[in-house]
């Protein structure tokens, strides 16, 4: 299973990573929305390939619980005040950070 929020160049690079009946999941595209495929790599390897926008609060809630016992570790890249939210949009704008960013109250 590959999960991709970069999108752009790399989509074809983690296709070719699945093997037969792997699965291509995607929640976004900060590199670019548009790519190319070759169908034959969908077809012919069984893939499935799904996009999500928003899978509900059930599925938050058990993302908060493996977070909770530490089987999932979320990848931070920064942490902004409140009052530093332009420099975190200026980081953002780059797009050279890896991880997300949290701003505090």
């Amino acid at each position: 299973m590959v999960a991709d929020v970069v999108g752009g160049d790399t989509f074809g690079v983690l296709l070719k990573l699945l093997r037969r009946g792997g699965r291509y999941t995607t929640a976004g595209a900060i590199a670019g929305p548009k790519t190319k495929i070759d169908l034959r790599d969908l077809i012919y390897r069984d893939l499935e390939m799904h996009g999500i926008s928003n899978s509900g609060p059930a599925a938050f809630a058990q993302i908060v619980k493996l977070i909770e016992v530490n089987r999932l570790k979320p990848l931070l890249d920064g942490t902004f005040r409140l009052d530093e939210l332009p420099e975190a949009q200026a980081k953002l704008l780059k797009r050279s950070h890896v991880g997300k960013f949290v701003v505090t109250v």
